[in-house]
C-alpha cells in the first residue's frame, strides 16, 4: 500500500513505485481512479505494477519522492525557503 504525499499525482507515484510512467494504468485500474484525478495528500493507494525494477530501486535507495503538482495554491499557502520560487517570491539581489 502507498501513501501518498503532498503534491503526488499519479505519473508521480508510478515513476516511484512501477519503475515507469506505464505504471500509471495499473494503478489506475488497481485504486479504481483516473490518471488524472487530483490525489489528496494521505490517501491510501494499492501498489501498481512494477515495469523497471531498477528504477524503483533507485527511488527506493534515493529516498526520492516524486511530487510534480505545481499548483502555484500550495506555495501561497506554505512559507519559508523550502517553498519559495526563484525569482518570484525569493529574491536574489
Amino acid at each position: 500500500m502507498i501513501t501518498v504525499d503532498q503534491g503526488q499525482c499519479s505519473l508521480d507515484i508510478a515513476l516511484q513505485y512501477g519503475g515507469h510512467a506505464e505504471a500509471a494504468v495499473s494503478l489506475a485500474l488497481k485504486n479504481n481512479i483516473s490518471i488524472t484525478d487530483e490525489l489528496p495528500p494521505g490517501s491510501v493507494l494499492q501498489n501498481p505494477d512494477v515495469i523497471d525494477k531498477q528504477v524503483v530501486a533507485y527511488f527506493d535507495r534515493y529516498k526520492f519522492v516524486p511530487a510534480t503538482n505545481t499548483d502555484e495554491s500550495l506555495f501561497r499557502k506554505k512559507k519559508g525557503i523550502g517553498y519559495w520560487k526563484i525569482g518570484r517570491t525569493f529574491k536574489v539581489s
